[in-house]
């Protein structure tokens, strides 16, 4: 039987890897450098931000106004930081079961692109051993729009290559990247990696990449397209969510 599935869009940080201690720690530098006290808990509220949004957020905690200069200053200790920590990582460090589950779709020829707002994202997936993977990359810069704000960097990559939203599937940490694709698109979606643990009943969840393959995707995106066509009759789905 044909996969359903084609194409595999893929997160990096807290979707293949839990390393938001790496961005702290550059927040925590900038907040010292500021003079500011910041606790923990609002470094929460910066995931999924850029580097550039995440440190106007933090400056504007500290009660400093920031000039383009000290931005872009600031932008670079940040980057220095993570680039740094980055180099400190390795295979390892990716959640159980991940490198198999690549392999697994590279042997079906699934087209695997990796989807990060990170600009490092290239070296960051070098150190965990897992660029050679990926057919493509809409990361950083070429991401024009958030994916937490717009689906709109999987349309444009799907429209421009030919592709069918339904087709294809989106595997992030991010609930905002994964309502605005149950809202706003045909594309299926999978919430999974450190923050993978469902709270809505109509979004699946992968909760462990090792026994994660084609099949279950294909039957992840039966249960989406279900939850498509519910939400345009807005109607509440039946919660899936693979305990796999």
């Amino acid at each position: 039987m044909a996969s359903k599935i084609k194409t595999v869009f893929i997160d990096i940080d807290g979707t293949l890897t839990d390393n938001f201690h790496i961005h702290v720690k550059g927040w925590k530098a900038i907040v010292n450098f500021l003079g500011g006290n910041i606790s923990d808990e609002f470094f929460e509220q910066l995931h999924g931000a850029n580097t550039e949004t995440a440190i106007k957020m933090i400056a504007s905690k500290c009660n400093c106004v920031l000039s383009d200069n000290d931005l872009k200053f600031l932008v670079n200790m940040k980057n220095l930081i993570r680039n740094y920590e980055i180099n400190k990582l390795d295979s390892s460090n990716l959640f159980d079961g991940v490198i198999p589950f690549l392999v697994s779709l590279q042997k079906e020829d699934i087209r695997i692109v990796c989807c990060s707002i990170t600009t490092a994202y290239e070296l960051l997936l070098t150190n965990l051993g897992i660029i050679s993977y990926f057919t493509d990359f809409v990361c950083g810069s070429e991401m024009k729009v958030l994916k937490s704000v717009s689906p709109s960097c999987f349309i444009n990559y799907i429209e421009q290559n030919n592709l069918s939203q339904s087709e294809c599937i989106v595997i992030d940490d991010d609930i905002d990247v994964i309502n605005n694709l149950k809202n706003h698109s045909k594309i299926n979606y999978v919430r999974a990696g450190a923050r993978g643990i469902c709270h809505d009943n109509s979004i699946p969840c992968i909760l462990d990449f090792k026994k994660v393959n084609l099949e279950t995707l294909n039957a992840i995106a039966t249960s989406t397209l279900a939850s498509h066509t519910s939400h345009r009759n807005t109607k509440t789905s039946q919660r899936t969510c693979l305990n796999t």
